[in-house]
């Protein structure tokens, strides 16, 4: 591991970094490159800052302004109709997709190129060491961490050659729909694990603690719902009673099949635990 170089690219709302800052530090020390893309509507966060004063080796960062993606967005909850979609996540991917591109940038200006690449949310609490993950990853695979809350896309890692390939990510979320049908539904976990089997790259499964840390007390799920339903409201009236309507923890909800190790035999071994195949 020591002769690894290694990029932490950043992204999301920088809201909860005061609280998670150190951690960041204490998981991969003063020696490992950062990048972070956020939105203009956050730089009284101060995230450069909180970052820097606890010896984050912080190399480029921009705050940027959010993309409209009302067309994508209608597309995708109309072709859901009577579902629950996830068709927010385009903007969250939007910024991983910038502080990608801000390590290739400094990449090319200083004649290097790292060898992994760790892709992270500013909200997350971490209960393990760089040695660990390492010792339970794969080169094979993208390497991820489920959160006690189930999710899977807030942190993961692995080579350059496969991190990058989610430069793509946001435009293969947009033709899901035409390209795999809709049966399977659209959701924000099963979708990064469906997009890394479609690339042809295995999945590790690294069984180590990390937490989201909210901003605000409540049920994240409520909360999440209650702001999709709004945002429905305003942005699409018309649409506000055929889609998530109804309580989506009581509903039967169809899975992405073609994407679970349960379904079917051709993909069980794309699926790894802790670096051995489940």
């Amino acid at each position: 591991m020591n002769n690894k170089k290694i990029a932490v690219c950043i992204s999301g709302h920088p809201r909860t970094i005061g609280k998670t800052a150190r951690g960041f530090f204490d998981l991969f020390g003063e020696d490992i490159d950062f990048f972070f893309s956020t939105w203009d509507s956050c730089k009284g966060e101060q995230a450069e800052n909180k970052l820097k004063e606890e010896g984050i080796n912080l190399k480029a960062f921009e705050y940027v302004s959010e993309p409209d993606y009302s067309y994508h967005e209608l597309n995708i909850l109309e072709s859901y109709p009577g579902g629950f979609p996830d068709f927010f996540i385009l903007s969250q991917w939007y910024g991983f997709k910038r502080s990608l591109r801000l390590m290739l940038d400094y990449e090319e200006v200083h004649n290097i190129t790292y060898d992994y690449i760790f892709r992270a949310r500013f909200d997350l609490a971490f209960d393990t060491s760089l040695e660990e993950l390492f010792k339970l990853s794969s080169d094979d695979a993208i390497n991820y961490i489920a959160a006690i809350t189930k999710g899977s896309d807030q942190f993961f890692y692995g080579l350059r050659k496969n991190m990058i390939k989610f430069i793509d990510f946001e435009k293969w979320l947009i033709s899901f729909p035409e390209k795999f049908g809709t049966q399977y539904g659209y959701f924000a976990s099963p979708l990064v694990k469906a997009f890394v089997l479609d690339n042809n790259i295995k999945l590790n499964n690294v069984l180590q603690p990390i937490k989201v840390i909210r901003a605000t007390s409540g049920s994240a799920r409520e909360l999440r719902e209650a702001r999709t339903r709004q945002y429905i409201i305003n942005n699409f009236p018309d649409l506000s009673n055929d889609v998530w309507v109804g309580d989506r923890s009581k509903m039967k909800v169809s899975k992405p099949a073609p994407w679970d190790k349960n379904y079917t035999d051709k993909f069980k071994s794309m699926f790894m635990t802790n670096g051995v195949e489940s």
